[in-house]
């Protein structure tokens, strides 16, 4: 919360009225402005082929 907006927190503080609901929304906030982690294909193909490795029929 330290690169939150102090005009978003005394807002938020004016509208919910305890320090801990507004730590909550905001952070509920922040959580929501987050990017989508990227999935690189070439780290799936090598976890698809840890997992064919390990359940692989063995002779």
């Amino acid at each position: 919360m330290n690169n939150t907006d102090p005009a978003l927190l005394k807002t938020e503080l004016v509208k919910l009225g305890n320090l801990g609901d507004v730590a909550v929304e905001v952070l509920s906030i922040q959580a929501s402005h987050q990017a989508t982690p990227v999935l690189i294909l070439a780290d799936l193909a090598a976890a698809l082929d840890r997992v064919g490795a390990e359940t692989a029929p063995r002779s």
